[in-house]
């Protein structure tokens, strides 16, 4: 039987009431810490450090899920659902580069990343990166 490092699935919480001041200050820093932790797995798969990738993706998927416990599915609107979309994205393109030891996965999250960071600070919801154009 062949075991993989796999991550496990995500398990939502109940999020604690944020306020959106919060939410505006520590999500571009949360994406920030997951683009940190990618680089960081990056970094030890050219070191050929294993073990030290699982870890930094392990952390860096920890992040995402800490942002996804902070959506507001049932008032957020389409804004909380794209943003679960993309974080459910983000953590499986995480996995892959696990799976398949593959860097490219990591690129395509941090093009996720980039989008959804650049999208934060703006203020134009209108043109929010969607499924598929990230």
């Amino acid at each position: 039987m062949e075991h993989k490092g796999l991550l496990q699935a995500y398990y939502r919480i109940t999020p604690i009431n944020q306020t959106e001041d919060n939410l505006n200050k520590f999500t571009p820093v949360m994406l920030a810490g997951v683009l940190n932790k990618i680089a960081q797995a990056r970094q030890a798969n050219q070191d050929g450090n294993q073990r030290a990738v699982g870890f930094f993706i392990g952390r860096a998927t920890a992040i995402v899920d800490a942002l996804r416990d902070d959506l507001d599915l049932l008032h957020g609107g389409t804004v909380a659902i794209q943003y679960d979309s993309f974080y459910d994205q983000l953590c499986q393109y995480l996995e892959q580069a696990i799976a398949e030891n593959n860097d490219q996965y990591l690129d395509k999250a941090e093009k996720i990343i980039s989008r959804l960071a650049d999208w934060w600070h703006s203020t134009d919801l209108e043109n929010m990166p969607v499924q598929g154009n990230a």
